[in-house]
This record gives C-alpha cells, sequence and structure tokens, in this order.
C-alpha cells in the first residue's frame, strides 16, 4: 500500500472548460480532466488523475499513482504495479478487460468507457484494481450510532469490494445486498487492512466476524473462508473493531437508511 493512501491532502488543479494540458508538481497531486480530451501528467508524488470526459492521456509518473477509469476513450501511458500504481473504479456496473497490443483495454459492453493500459496484462490490473463508491445508505445501530455505506450493487461492485482499500475510517463501510436469503463465502484476498463482518437478514445480525484478518496469499483458493452460519440477505464489511465500537452482537438490530 502507498505510504499516502487516497485520503492524504492533495493539492487539486482542475482543468477549465478549456482543453488543457495540466502537470502536476512533486507534492500529492489530485488532477481532474473535464469533458474536453486534456493531457494530465502527474509529478513525482502520488498522484490521482481523472480525465473525466472526452478522450484523455493520462501518465502518472514516479509514486504511486491512482488512475480513475471515467467515461470516454483513455490512455493510460505508464501504469507501473511495482510502484504502488492502482486502477480506481467509481460505480461502473459492468467491466470487462482484454489483452490488446501488449496492455489491457478496460471497457463496458456499451463502450461508454474505453481505458487502455499500455505494458500491463489484465491480471496484473485486476490485482491492482479498487473501487470507490459514493457512500448511499445509512446504518444505525441499537446503540444509537451509525455508519455511512458505500453499496455494492452488481456481480463486479460485489468482487472487488474492499479490494486494494486502506484501513476504512471509523464511520465507513461497504455493504453487499442479495436479491434472496442464502449463504455465500467470503474472503479477504488481495484486501490491506482487516475487517469486521457483519452477517444481516432482514436486518437482524445473524452471524459476524471481528477482526477478521487480511490474506496474505497470492492465490485465492489459498484464503479462508468465512460463511454466516444462517442465510443472509446482506453483509457489511466495517473498520476492524467496530463490532466491539458499537457493541454488536447476533441478535442485534441495524436500520438501513437511504441517503
Amino acid at each position: 500500500m502507498s505510504q499516502y493512501p487516497w485520503s492524504h491532502r492533495r493539492a487539486k488543479l482542475k482543468a477549465s472548460s478549456k482543453q488543457l494540458n495540466i502537470s502536476g508538481s512533486g507534492r500529492h497531486d489530485k488532477i481532474l480532466g473535464n469533458r474536453k480530451s486534456n493531457v494530465l501528467s502527474g509529478g513525482k508524488g502520488d498522484d490521482i488523475l481523472d480525465g473525466r470526459g472526452g478522450k484523455d492521456v493520462l501518465t502518472g509518473g514516479p509514486g504511486a499513482d491512482f488512475f480513475v477509469i471515467s467515461s470516454g476513450q483513455d490512455q493510460i501511458t505508464d501504469f507501473n504495479p511495482s510502484e504502488g500504481d492502482q486502477i480506481v473504479h467509481r460505480g461502473s456496473d459492468q467491466i470487462l478487460r482484454f489483452p490488446v497490443n501488449g496492455g489491457t483495454l478496460i471497457t463496458t459492453l456499451d463502450r461508454t468507457i474505453s481505458t487502455s493500459v499500455a505494458n500491463a496484462k489484465p491480471d496484473q490490473i485486476s490485482l491492482q484494481s479498487q473501487q470507490r463508491l459514493n457512500p448511499s445508505v445509512k446504518a444505525v445501530f441499537e446503540s444509537g450510532d451509525s455508519v455511512r455505506l458505500e453499496s455494492a450493487e452488481s456481480d463486479f461492485q460485489q468482487s472487488l469490494g474492499m479490494m486494494r482499500r486502506e484501513a476504512l475510517p471509523r464511520r465507513r463501510g461497504m455493504m453487499f445486498p442479495q436479491s434472496k436469503p442464502q449463504k455465500k463465502s467470503v474472503y479477504m484476498f488481495n484486501c490491506l487492512a482487516p475487517l469486521d463482518l457483519l452477517f444481516l437478514n432482514d436486518g437482524e445480525i445473524v452471524d459476524l466476524s471481528a477482526e477478521t484478518p487480511i490474506c496474505a496469499s497470492s492465490d485465492p483458493k489459498e484464503c479462508p473462508l468465512y460463511e454466516s452460519r444462517r442465510p443472509f440477505d446482506n453483509w457489511i464489511e466495517l473498520r476492524s473493531g467496530s463490532i466491539d465500537r458499537f457493541d454488536l452482537s447476533i441478535g442485534s438490530q441495524v436500520d438501513l437508511i437511504a441517503l
């Protein structure tokens, strides 16, 4: 994980309505494009580059850089996993990855997203991908405490889960709604920080796993599986220690309120 996670303070460089060529500094910059076709280049720091719309060229430079997948036909020129570079998804329901010309094409069936990544194979992209969804649900516990949750709804979003994310803030989490009550295994492959897991059925905690450790293996088949003893229609992932902090137990009720 980068020494400077996503939440680290960054200088924000934002394109105007014109097509621009924007370069970062030696600090940790967040560089935002617009609907035009921009050229965004990071500096020596750990940068966030988001081209937004248009046909953008994204070059991170040295450091652990975050390339945000946006609409349009973008090019990522220097994706380097050894430096800690990551691909960040901000809400796509479904993503496909294809090998092309020695690199990878990240796209959707409707082609609203079409990002080419030079000199990186699809399996490298998969291992270095994370998602950052906007919180859309508030979970309120019997103690009166509450947390804001990102909601991973599609199969693609649920497959990414909390992979490659640094430790969550105390009042943030992610939920995974299911179409019907079922038993389903959860593992901690490619996660960077331990998590507390809550398994819910109709708003009641039916099982939980406190301080669930990460899996250090590079083979997901070697990762332990965590499964509720009873069917569940939702599970929630919280910062490690939340179960004790919010006095949660089997049988506790959780109210889920849309934001």
